[in-house]
């Protein structure tokens, strides 16, 4: 969801951040803005689409996994965070908070699914539902407590008037987002389309599912160093590539 949400606008904050920054005061700074109501109309398309093919979902995955098809809506709440959350991680990497961002994402959150696994254990959650429907809001909250300390930094500002630095540059930021959206749909399909054949077509799919990707999940933590030192690099990148 974040993949089609996205619309390339993270690319986009990363590549032109520094024209922005160096030709408008930062109350006339509207990347942000930009960024996340495009981010935003792209996760509306999201959602139709998601009630368009709902019958579809329902046909092939209700055999063999129905709890995704119990729990549909509710992924769509998850989906929104970790697309909010992009947007302002993009934004905060180039205001040099990259060790807020990635304590959010890479600690934070398994922090949160760790509280509620242990309520799930202890009982105080009693019941499963009540954990999905919880969880699904865990990177909204993320995301919630990254824009208030950007706005309670003052670094973080919404404007809509067009500034002349999107007029100059509409037709490369277009080309940029429109590439790096295009790669980065077939890097997302090709790195879920295989736990999305599993659950559909074996028996008890979703539970292999999760088997079959714990081993993705150790990676992920086995490359958390390496996010960090992207996350560090991008806004200094940034600068050098505009000079």
């Amino acid at each position: 969801m974040q993949s089609f949400a996205n619309l390339g606008m993270s690319s986009y904050i990363y590549k032109f951040y520094p024209y922005y920054k160096d030709n408008l005061e930062n109350k006339k700074n509207d990347l942000f803005t930009w960024a996340l109501l495009v981010s935003l109309l792209g996760f509306c398309c999201v959602v139709i689409a998601g009630i368009f093919f709902k019958d579809l979902v329902i046909r092939k995955f209700s055999a063999n996994s129905s709890s995704l098809v119990t729990y549909y809506n509710w992924v769509f709440p998850f989906g929104l965070g970790f697309s909010l959350y992009s947007i302002l991680e993009a934004y905060a990497w180039q205001l040099k908070k990259s060790v807020l961002t990635n304590f959010l994402k890479e600690v934070q959150f398994r922090l949160f699914t760790t509280i509620l696994i242990v309520l799930v254990f202890t009982g105080i959650i009693a019941k499963f539902d009540l954990f999905i429907k919880i969880y699904s809001f865990l990177f909204l909250a993320i995301a919630a407590i990254l824009l208030i300390n950007l706005i309670a930094s003052k670094q973080l500002h919404f404007t809509f008037k067009v500034s002349i630095v999107s007029k100059k540059f509409l037709k490369k930021i277009l080309t940029l987002a429109g590439f790096v959206y295009g790669g980065s749909l077939v890097y997302a399909i090709a790195g879920v389309f295989d736990s999305f054949v599993i659950a559909s077509v074996l028996p008890n799919g979703l539970a292999l599912a999760g088997v079959y990707s714990l081993a993705q999940n150790m990676a992920s933590l086995i490359q958390a160093p390496q996010r960090g030192i992207v996350s560090s690099s991008v806004a200094v990148l940034s600068r050098a590539y505009e000079r």
